[in-house]
């Protein structure tokens, strides 16, 4: 995204922009329609691999890494990604100081972190798990230009180190062990220590790309011409590394799993694809260098810098409840977008990069006076309102999302809840299936069943004999000293409403809580004795399986109601979530649907910036539903 070009012919850099254009567009689709390529993140690894080839293969020149041409080289980069940078922090921190909203939170640190190029680490040290993936920072898509600065400092340093070394494969086999260390790394985060973000945000974890093009520069230094037979081969390549990567594209996921296997992979296709670009691979060399797509890849940088925060801000000021067709903000980001990196390629990134700062800036002063004088005034003007306006935007950020300030609220009302709220004396009996009215209104019951080992698939609860039908129970309200509930953030931020609808309710909910985790939670419950009213709201945060409802069933026992609140996340597990627990609830004649979906479905303006967690209003609904749900069933 920000290599330079080498001294290659014009055809073979007309196909690296090409390149780089199919993986910003990749990484565009990624985050404006996910569901419609899943796994477009792996267009960060394609230029990983072509920034480390081409930076590579520029360092290994005659000359290049003498003292003079070192210092020459760093000032080029800072030339490269500076000037942009700069923009695109001035514009953004002034549309925020208007719009605000969850993209603020710590500005200050963010603006920080890109002005030292250390966005990656900022994102692993503060909190980059469900808060951040529901309401993500303004600046959140820098971590790879911060890990890309990294490597242009080091880098250079560890070639001369290399080069020490006199034979071309070793140099290639120690950059490879380099990079093979590093996969080896973001597997460990991901699969074995369950951290995705250190996985995907590490410097030395996600440093693979560019050392595998590093690597592959090592390989093909010297070799200036390609055979026949080897362009033949190349040109056989190129086609199964282009479809292997859309493959990857389209059927992966952002799971971490799918996340520390397609990136790996992604980068061994990059590295073939742009191996057979320098060697001159036929007709996809020809495709990629069409003009269109080397437009797009010569202003590459300054799309894949900007269609992040501009996304972000443009759906914080038109949010889906305000009225506005779903499609608007996604598409005004997109056209902003390649306005401003058409804009600063021109008139900021190319006059800066051909004859640095001082000279750029006296091409405008030089100019004839009449006419640059205006132009010069209202310029500063612009750069003194835009360094004030960041300014204010970093002194007014909010310090947590409002998601995280609701749930907070909802922890802090459960706490003054349970300080206030003696816990009813449990009975030693437990109801026959026939009193379940008057269990509703009785004391909580100890349970005796112990959690099973493994998981089991669940089984209907047995009807009573002349009653094929689920009966109409006719149940009273139970009151809150006969609920408890079990949930994850949502149902935290609808604790103050459900405190409010049930009065000595008692609530077990944590953030990020996965549903398989429910059983043992119920059976610590079950240590200081169940009531008849088991509340379950989870699922936020991942799938739901027979098993866990089949374990919840037979530690509450046959005789507790329980009651399951339904999903609405847009995550891909929302429908089979909310079909298994609708099947369940229907061969459960002692369990309740609570249809938070269809509720807040119609009411989405009761929802916070994230549209996943109520608001205080939205709480109160939660609650209402909950207790309509009982007095029907």
């Amino acid at each position: 995204m920000t290599a330079p070009r080498s001294a290659a012919s014009p055809a073979r850099v007309g196909a690296f922009d090409g390149i780089r254009a199919l993986a910003v567009m990749a990484v565009i689709a990624f985050h404006y329609a996910p569901q419609a390529l899943p796994a477009g993140f792996i267009g960060v690894d394609v230029f990983f691999v072509l920034s480390g080839f081409l930076i590579t293969g520029g360092l290994l020149r005659p000359g290049a890494l003498a003292a003079g041409a070192l210092r020459r080289f760093w000032v080029r980069r800072a030339r490269r990604l500076l000037p942009a940078l700069g923009l695109l922090v001035l514009c953004c921190g002034t549309a925020a100081l208007v719009i605000a909203g969850d993209p603020t939170v710590h500005f200050g640190y963010q603006v920080l972190a890109a002005a030292g190029f250390f966005s990656n680490w900022l994102l692993i040290g503060q909190d980059n798990g469900y808060f951040a993936q529901s309401a993500p920072p303004l600046f959140q898509n820098l971590w790879s230009l911060a890990i890309e600065e990294q490597f242009y400092l080091l880098w250079p340093l560890l070639v001369v180190a290399i080069l020490l070394l006199r034979r071309r494969g070793v140099r290639v086999g120690v950059v490879t062990a380099g990079a093979l260390a590093s996969v080896a790394a973001m597997l460990l985060y991901a699969l074995v220590l369950g951290d995705s973000g250190r996985a995907y945000y590490g410097s030395d974890s996600h440093a693979f790309g560019l050392l595998a093009g590093g690597a592959l520069a090592f390989a093909l230094s010297g070799r200036d011409g390609a055979s026949r037979a080897e362009r033949w081969i190349w040109s056989a390549v190129a086609p199964v590394a282009l479809a292997g990567l859309a493959a990857l594209a389209v059927l992966s996921g952002g799971d971490p799993a799918g996340l520390a296997t397609a990136t790996p992979f992604a980068t061994l296709l990059a590295v073939a694809l742009v191996a057979a670009m320098s060697r001159g691979a036929g007709a996809v060399s020809t495709a990629l260098a069409w003009a269109p797509l080397r437009w797009i890849g010569e202003r590459s940088y300054g799309l894949y810098l900007w269609h992040w925060p501009v996304l972000l801000l443009a759906q914080t000021a038109l949010p889906g409840d305000a009225g506005v067709s779903a499609w608007l903000p996604g598409a005004l980001a997109l056209a902003l977008t390649v306005a401003a990196a058409a804009l600063s390629f021109t008139f900021v990134e190319q006059p800066i990069l051909r004859g640095g700062f001082r000279q750029a800036y006296r091409r405008v002063a030089d100019a004839p006076a009449r006419r640059n004088q205006p132009a010069i005034a209202v310029g500063a003007l612009a750069l003194a309102v835009a360094c004030t306006a960041t300014l204010l935007t970093c002194a007014a950020a909010p310090s947590q999302t409002a998601a995280q300030q609701q749930v907070d609220d909802g922890l802090t009302a459960i706490q003054a809840a349970s300080a206030d709220t003696a816990v009813p004396a449990p009975s030693a009996l437990m109801a026959a299936p026939e009193t379940l009215p008057d269990l509703i209104t009785a004391t909580a019951v100890p349970i005796t069943h112990p959690a099973p080992t493994t998981p089991t698939a669940p089984t209907p609860a047995p009807r009573p004999a002349p009653q094929p039908a689920r009966p109409a129970m006719n149940w009273r309200a139970p009151k809150g000293s006969q609920i408890t509930a079990i949930g994850d953030s949502v149902m935290l931020a609808a604790a103050r409403g459900l405190l409010g609808a049930f009065p000595g309710i008692r609530i077990d909910a944590a953030v990020s809580r996965q549903p398989y985790t429910a059983p043992a939670v119920l059976q610590q419950q079950a240590s200081g004795g169940l009531r008849p009213v088991i509340l379950i709201g989870l699922g936020t945060n991942g799938f739901i399986t027979p098993g866990t409802l089949a374990q919840l069933r037979k530690i509450a026992g046959p005789h507790r109601l329980l009651v399951f609140v339904n999903l609405f996340v847009d995550r891909q597990w929302e429908e089979p979530d909310n079909a298994l627990l609708t099947s369940f609830v229907e061969h459960d004649k002692h369990a309740v649907l609570v249809d938070w979906h269809d509720a807040i479905a119609k009411r989405t303006d009761l929802l916070g910036p994230d549209e996943i967690h109520p608001g205080p209003t939205g709480g109160e609904l939660y609650a209402s539903i909950v207790k309509a749900a009982l007095k029907d069933s």
